[in-house]
Formats: structure tokens, C-alpha cells, sequence
């Protein structure tokens, strides 16, 4: 009926007419473009259900066997979805498409032996592009609109659109670790002309791709002044001509330590990074903060030498670590309460499980006298 219907015309008017009668003007153009990709969807479903009915009545009869019956149903359902996943899915070599560019080489030859992480910004695809991850070059943007908040409102961001503070603000770029700028000039326009360029590569003779050299802090520093700002406040500071990322932390709240009469002294160098397990040595002429500059979430925990130390958020969504005047080696793990407190509840379950099903063997065995 309704492959008679499409054909006929009858579906269109009816659906116009009936079903969807105040339909604008441009979804009724599409509408009626698309009338006979719909009259073949018609017939193509009344296709394959006629060859399901006709397998199903020839296996009931007894005319064909229930493998032939199977594997008639698995060859429909592969054609039609060959047919639908054709307008889907391209191949390709994965090896031309995974292989660095230009631009993504020269940050791995200028990297070349380095230890000390780095974060890139790319604006291909207005902030979207993710490709630099399969060479190990970390992001500051390109993100899912799943991830965490405080980090989407540092780097201004909404929904899936692009990180306004990371545009135009060079403080937040440097409080991020960003080093690396790649800034598409044919699909955003060419501005930058500045002195930090790497490489601007042309394409028909006209900017196509910029790669352009930042002034990002170090992923790990120490800092000996802070100020404290409410969640409504943090961001707009820093976004402010009085923020200056070298010189102060922003904390959600006090820290347990006296503030530094003037520049802290000292060197953080990387031991041990992991993305749930961090080791640093750190050592500083008076008690300062060492700021790493990652997300902060509930859930880790530091030791300063062999005493816990608190994970204080700093700059809205990263984490600070007071440190003391000394040298000292500085841990810090991702290690909620909650896992630790669901894994106690799940083997207390088994444990359960294991003594119900215990007990219940025991008790039908005794019924039968101990017999097999």
C-alpha cells in the first residue's frame, strides 16, 4: 500500500495536506525534491519484505531448510546494508591519511628530544581539529562538548563552538601551555604577521596554513603570590588587563601557606607523567605553589616528601600544590573515594552472592542425605 501510494502521488498530498499542512515553503521544496528517493524507499522495502514472506513461507512448508532460511535473511539484511552504508562510507589508506603534514612536522622536529610537555593550539575547523593527537601533540582545544565545564568557561566555549578566550587572549594561551598556534589563513583570513611564524605555507601562490611559535608557561611552575576570586569572578579577571599568569595564581579559596615577599626561586623538573600519575622534584627557595597546569577534579590526592599535601583549584579549572621552602619530590595520583568505595561494595557483594549460593548448596545437599 504504501509503495502504491508513493507512486501514485497519493503519499505526497497526503502528508501535505493532512499530516503536515503548515510545512514552510523551503521544507516543502525539499519535500518535493526528495519524492522520488521516497517512492524507491517504497519499493525497495516492499521488495524485501516480499523475499523475508517468501523465505518464511518456503521454510514452513518444509520446502527449505532453516540454514537456507538463515542464511537468506543474513544475504537481504547485508545487501540492504551495503546499499544504505554506500552513501556513508569511503576507504581509504590509512597511512596517507594518519601521515603528518607540514606544519604538524615541524612541531615534532622542534620538539625532537624534549621532555617538557607542550599543548597546541589548532583552528583548523574553527577549534575542531583533533588530527595532532595521533602524533602525541596535546590540545587545548578540538574538545567534545562533554567534557568539563570549568575548562569549556576558561577557554570560552559553548556547545560545539569555538574557544573565544583562547582567540584572544595571549594570557590564557600561556596559563595553558599553549606553544604552538596552527592557524588556518584560507579559511579563517590571514592575522597574523607577526615575528613568531615557523612557517606559512601557500597554496595557488596565496596563504593557505600558518604555524606559529607561543610564549606558553611551562605544563609545571611555581608560583609565590595568589589571589583568590569566586567562580563568577575567576574568568573575567583573567581575562582582564590586571592578570598576569607568571605572577599570581587565581584559587577557588586560601591556601595553607604565607605568601612570598617577591619571586620564588626554584626548578620543577618532570619525573614520572602519567594521566592519572604525576611525579615531579620540585625545589624552591620559600613556600610556594606549583602549578600544573591540567584539570583539576575531585579525586586527587598530593604528597609534598612523605606528607599528603591539598589539590587546590587554581585558575578556575586547573590544580595547585602548596609546596614548602626545601627540595621535594611532589606525587600526585587520581584516586577518588568513590572507586575505592565501590570496589569495597562490589566484593561485599560477591562475597554475599558467594555465601547465598554457599548456603543454598549446603542445604540441598543435607535434604538429600548427602547423597550425589
Amino acid at each position: 500500500v504504501l509503495a502504491m501510494l508513493a507512486s501514485s502521488g497519493a503519499l505526497h498530498g497526503l502528508w501535505t495536506s493532512v499530516i503536515w499542512p503548515d510545512m514552510d515553503p523551503g521544507r516543502r521544496q525539499i519535500f518535493e525534491a526528495l519524492a522520488p528517493v521516497i517512492t524507491r524507499g517504497a519499493w525497495i522495502g516492499l521488495l524485501l519484505a516480499g523475499a523475508v514472506t517468501a523465505l518464511a513461507a518456503a521454510h514452513l512448508r518444509g520446502l527449505v531448510p532453516a540454514t537456507v532460511l538463515v542464511a537468506g535473511l543474513v544475504l537481504l539484511v547485508s545487501v540492504d546494508e551495503a546499499r544504505v552504508d554506500r552513501a556513508f562510507i569511503t576507504t581509504f589508506d590509512v597511512e596517507s591519511w594518519a601521515a603528518p603534514d607540514q606544519n604538524v612536522r615541524a612541531i615534532l622536529q622542534r620538539e625532537a628530544g624534549s621532555d617538557e610537555p607542550f599543548r597546541l593550539l589548532s583552528m583548523r575547523g574553527r577549534g575542531q581539529d583533533i588530527m595532532p593527537v595521533l602524533h602525541g601533540i596535546e590540545l587545548a582545544a578540538g574538545h567534545h562538548p562533554n567534557d568539563l565545564s570549568r575548562y569549556r568557561e576558561l577557554i570560552g566555549m559553548v556547545g560545539s563552538g569555538e574557544p573565544w578566550n583562547l582567540y584572544r587572549s595571549a594570557a590564557i594561551r600561556r596559563l595553558l601551555n599553549v606553544r604552538y598556534i596552527l592557524w588556518p589563513d584560507r579559511e579563517l583570513g590571514q592575522v597574523y604577521g607577526g615575528s613568531g611564524i615557523v612557517q606559512r605555507l601557500e597554496l595557488e601562490g596565496q596563504p593557505y596554513e600558518t604555524l606559529i611559535a607561543e610564549s606558553g608557561l611551562p605544563r609545571a611552575r611555581l608560583v609565590g603570590s595568589w589571589v583568590v576570586k569566586s567562580d563568577n569572578e575567576a574568568v573575567p579577571y583573567m581575562l582582564s588587563d590586571a592578570f598576569d599568569p607568571e605572577r599570581e595564581v587565581v584559587l577557588a579559596e586560601e591556601p595553607p601557606l604565607p605568601a612570598a615577599d617577591g619571586p620564588v626561586q626554584g626548578e620543577v623538573r618532570w619525573l614520572l607523567r602519567e594521566p592519572d600519575h604525576l611525579r615531579l622534584s620540585v625545589r624552591t627557595s620559600a613556600p610556594a605553589l606549583l602549578v600544573v597546569a591540567d584539570n583539576w577534579y575531585e579525586g586527587w590526592r598530593a604528597t609534598v616528601g612523605n606528607r599528603e599535601a591539598p589539590v587546590l583549584r587554581a585558575y578556575h579549572t586547573l590544580r595547585a600544590v602548596p609546596v614548602p621552602a626545601g627540595t621535594w619530590e611532589v606525587e600526585l595520583r587520581y584516586a577518588p573515594d568513590t572507586v575505592r568505595w565501590s570496589l569495597r561494595l562490589s566484593l561485599l557483594v560477591l562475597t554475599a552472592l558467594l555465601a547465598a549460593n554457599g548456603w543454598t548448596w549446603w542445604r540441598s545437599r543435607a535434604a538429600r542425605g548427602g547423597g550425589p
